[in-house]
């Protein structure tokens, strides 16, 4: 896992617990230069540099190398991403391109761009959003046998947002709409946000897929679904379910088994939607206690959960976590005094011990449900 930051770069192991710090020393920290991270499966890194275009760290943090960017003369990297079919494509000077053999090829876009950040759908197609002044915004699509851009949505109502991938598109998250991209039939569906109780009108909210197509909408003190077939909208949970009174709602991670961890202040709520089952998490339970930050939460290649914390960094496997723990009944089997066995006896009878039972042992007896066996 790499974690950016102003000016450097942080190299974490959550298996071995292990945190490495890179600092470039040509930055100026105070700047926060340091625009977007693509880590490799060895270990290594890319990052895109505001004004330094682009770095290669490598996989032992100790040295790096920069690219040359041709037809660049800022070198203002401000996204980077390696696609399915195995190219490296980075944002440079606001237009997208290619990095082959260490060099930079730009592949322009059919008008002058803004904010350009780039995007990939589980089909491998490539999209590129355009900020075009206020909440709108233009979608570009790349055809790989033309080498081109083509336009595939002009100035939709859409802010900068998370992007989750789900089977068969692309959600979209804006202040105003969630947008459905469909590679099948190169179109956007735009499901309006209106009806959903969201935390501001004028910022993305955070959205996890459901893994049927659908999508969860995190909003002010409320968690909603949106059925892509019909768009139908359906408020799910609202209030102190969620969390405790004074808490935050400030983001959401959906796990592998499609459970759904919200988080937000100094608590964390497990809710699975086939069940509705809600279970709520804080320092009492070996929560730290520190404020849990916003859209920080991320699910790992192993299938842990980490979210950035004020002072460090959460990491838990939801499947241990979330695992049925209640106290089961246990019956007392068994007492020695002194290796000698006391007989029970009635349950309100009462038993005195003389000082030579210094040791007394008890065998206890519980019954484990799903396994009886144990």
């Amino acid at each position: 896992l790499w974690a950016n930051g102003p000016g450097g770069l942080c190299s974490i192991d959550v298996r071995a617990e292990g945190i490495e710090v890179f600092r470039f020393p040509e930055l100026n920290p105070s700047l926060g230069h340091l625009a977007s991270v693509w880590s490799e499966p060895d270990g290594s890194a890319w990052c895109a540099l505001y004004r330094h275009g682009v770095r290669h760290i490598a996989a032992d943090g100790l040295t790096y190398r920069a690219l040359e960017s041709t037809g660049s003369t800022q070198r203002d990297a401000v996204d980077i991403r390696r696609t399915k079919a195995g190219e490296l494509w980075s944002v440079i000077d606001l237009q997208p391109g290619r990095i082959r053999d260490d060099l930079f090829e730009p592949v322009p876009l059919p008008k002058p761009a803004n904010r350009v950040r780039l995007y990939e759908d589980d089909e491998g197609t490539l999209l590129a959003r355009v900020y075009a002044g206020g909440d709108r915004a233009i979608l570009y699509r790349f055809d790989d046998g033309q080498d081109a851009w083509s336009e595939v949505m002009d100035a939709a109502p859409i802010a900068p947002g998370p992007v989750p991938v789900v089977p068969g598109g692309l959600w979209i998250a804006g202040h105003k709409n969630l947008l459905l991209w469909d590679p099948a039939s190169a179109t956007v569906r735009r499901l309006p946000l209106e009806r959903l109780p969201l935390e501001s009108r004028r910022a993305a909210p955070p959205i996890a897929a459901d893994g049927a197509g659908g999508v969860w909408v995190l909003g002010r003190d409320a968690l909603s679904h949106l059925d892509a077939s019909g768009g139908q909208a359906s408020v799910t949970l609202t209030g102190d379910d969620l969390m405790p009174a004074g808490d935050r709602l400030r983001g959401l991670v959906r796990d592998r088994s499609g459970r759904l961890w919200l988080y937000g202040g100094r608590a964390l709520t497990l809710y699975e939607p086939m069940t509705g089952r809600l279970r709520r998490y804080g320092p009492g339970d070996g929560l730290p206690d520190s404020i849990l930050m916003h859209r920080s939460g991320r699910l790992t290649a192993s299938g842990d959960i980490v979210i950035a914390m004020r002072d460090g960094l959460l990491r838990f496997d939801p499947e241990v976590i979330a695992a049925e723990r209640q106290p089961p009944r246990v019956a007392l089997a068994s007492c020695y005094a002194a290796n000698r066995r006391l007989d029970l006896g009635r349950r309100d009878e009462r038993r005195t011990l003389s000082h030579r039972d210094a040791l007394i042992s008890l065998d206890l007896a519980a019954l484990l449900e799903p396994t009886p066996s144990n």
